[in-house]
């Protein structure tokens, strides 16, 4: 990170910490485990309702009053705190109209602003979109003095999208903390397979227990798959659930509560094989983390996974909704011992060279320089 001679930058992030976990909590807590405050004067503004899980994305009367309470104490924060730079971090959906609305008030209050979307331009910008939400994605993304992104689909965008800079800034963690994990693993002749994030159908929950029925049905059995994390929906829980016994497919799943820090360690060290066949994402944390715990994984080719994930090297990718490819290649690695030890390996490595959150820190605080 280059050093400025003046006083440390001020450095305003909106974001999301604590529960509901997701990537941007994941990420966040990661970053600020390092130096960065160390060499930026940051100011920390809480962008989500705490613990709540079943109205995420949605409208409803708490998250209205909670955006509007968020954007007074932001405008108050500018006032006082005077930040050389706001970086805002948005997902999709309800998200971005509320952190659109802190871009707008940004850059009515002649700040500037660093807008950092976790999702595909897909889910945030679908082909079906109204009118009326074109023009606010575009209104939004064409205001930020600077966009960053996860993924490198977001650096090729439509011609409407004139945003001023485009910085690619993939999510990376602490890699060190799982570099135990592959020494904690053990051998067995029967796999255990896990699914870690939100249970849900935008990640594929619904394909995975298709995909699971094809499998037993095809006589595979020797697999436990462990299923762990935030229901979005309670009765999307109820509904998964009930087609699970519907087809009396019960013994291959197991459900756990969410995990978080070090007791996702003892999870991935029993785990023999990573899964998240998810219909969209960003850049989803889980999926670094296991691979800087030598998991192989299977998952889609959408959003940011095909940047990371190296199909046939550090694992396997699939088309999204594809629950024959899914279980066909849940299958192969239940079958090849070998295949899951080279590519846990290979994977391990590209984490550690590519994503950890040290090198991530050192490229945050030239973009914050570059922009203050």
């Amino acid at each position: 990170m280059r050093q400025k001679e003046a006083c440390n930058p001020k450095i305003l992030i909106v974001a999301h910490m604590g529960k509901p976990w997701g990537g941007i909590s994941s990420l966040f807590e990661a970053i600020f485990q390092t130096e960065v405050r160390n060499n930026f004067n940051i100011r920390f503004l809480e962008s989500s309702i705490p613990q709540e899980k079943t109205s995420l994305g949605k409208v409803g009367l708490r998250p209205i009053l909670h955006s509007l309470k968020t954007i007074c104490l932001f405008t108050f924060t500018i006032f006082n705190f005077k930040p050389d730079v706001i970086h805002i971090v948005t997902a999709h959906r309800g998200s971005f109209v509320k952190n659109g609305l802190l871009v707008v008030v940004s850059k009515f209050l002649q700040r500037k602003v660093i807008l950092a979307p976790h999702c595909s331009f897909f889910a945030l910008l679908p082909p079906d979109s109204s009118k009326v939400w074109t023009w606010w994605v575009k209104l939004i993304l064409n205001r930020c003095d600077c966009l960053l992104v996860l993924s490198k689909e977001w650096m090729v965008l439509p011609p409407f999208i004139k945003a001023k800079l485009i910085k690619y800034l993939p999510n990376s963690i602490n890699t060190e903390m799982y570099s135990i994990v592959k020494h904690l693993r053990k051998s067995s002749d029967f796999v255990n397979i896990l699914f870690m994030g939100h249970i849900s159908e935008e990640k594929g929950i619904f394909d995975l227990i298709q995909a699971i029925n094809l499998l037993v049905q095809e006589g595979v059995g020797n697999f436990l798959v462990t299923i762990t994390g935030e229901e979005i929906d309670f009765n999307e829980l109820k509904e998964i659930k009930n087609q699970i016994r519907e087809l009396n497919i019960e013994k291959y799943i197991h459900f756990q509560e969410p995990i978080f820090g070090n007791e996702k360690i003892t999870c991935f060290s029993k785990s023999d094989i990573f899964i998240l066949p998810s219909h969209h994402e960003g850049m989803p944390m889980v999926i670094l983390e296991a691979m800087a715990a030598s998991l192989p994984i299977i998952a889609t080719n959408v959003g940011g996974i095909p940047d990371i994930l190296e199909d046939g090297l550090t694992g396997i990718l699939i088309p999204p909704r594809s629950t024959i490819s899914l279980a066909s290649e849940i299958k192969k690695l239940i079958q090849n011992p070998l295949m899951r030890l080279e590519m846990g390996k290979n994977g391990q490595k590209k984490a550690q060279r590519d994503y950890d959150i040290r090198k991530y820190i050192e490229k945050l605080g030239d973009i914050y320089l570059l922009m203050s």
